[in-house]
């Protein structure tokens, strides 16, 4: 997995406002389809042109900026975007019953598979999400079905190919970390306002 970093350059801010501008897009929109908040777009537009992109956002943002606008507000059939994904992973996970095994199966692959530390993370962050009871039941499905995807061995990159086997890995549990921390943050917003 380190080796991949070295073959895709930085992203900067001036790629984002690019992209917003090419596609016509509002930091609200964009920060909706990356998982992000939209203060955190935000601040990024008020930095400079050549400021880098914070480096633990780009595994998100790079299928996003490899997208066409068409794919953002309209995905024909197909095509896969970031919430395309996310609706599948979350169906898969809707369907599944058996936790522990999926457990199981998760730790022997963190052991057997020569993946980076950020895996074991973001995998650990969906285990512990599935076990919360604060977390909904879309949270769950979704910490679920990208465990799943993880642990499969079909994939959309086959695994055992050299650098690149575990990007698409990398990309789904990336997609559901966020996906479940912007549904967290939700939750928090709800129960301030209700208090």
């Amino acid at each position: 997995m380190r080796n991949s970093k070295a073959l895709r350059p930085r992203l900067h801010v001036e790629d984002l406002r690019r992209h917003l501008e090419k596609s016509r897009m509002s930091p609200e929109k964009f920060a909706d389809q990356a998982g992000l908040s939209h203060m955190t777009i935000r601040r990024w537009l008020k930095r400079k042109d050549l400021d880098p992109i914070p480096e633990k956002y780009e595994p998100l943002l790079f299928p996003l900026f490899s997208s066409s606008p068409q794919q953002f507000s309209n995905p024909l059939p197909g095509q896969l975007t970031a919430s395309s994904l996310m609706s599948e992973i979350e169906k898969s996970g809707e369907a599944f019953e058996n936790v522990e095994k999926l457990n199981e199966d998760v730790n022997e692959k963190l052991k057997t598979a020569r993946v980076d530390r950020l895996f074991v993370d973001y995998c650990k962050q969906l285990l512990a999400a599935i076990k919360s009871s604060k977390s909904s039941m879309k949270s769950k499905a979704v910490a679920i079905g990208a465990l799943i995807y993880f642990v499969s061995p079909i994939d959309l990159i086959p695994d055992h190919i050299a650098v690149v086997g575990y990007l698409d890995d990398f990309a789904v549990l990336s997609l559901a970390v966020n996906t479940i921390q912007a549904e967290e943050r939700k939750r928090l917003e709800k129960e301030v306002k209700a208090e």
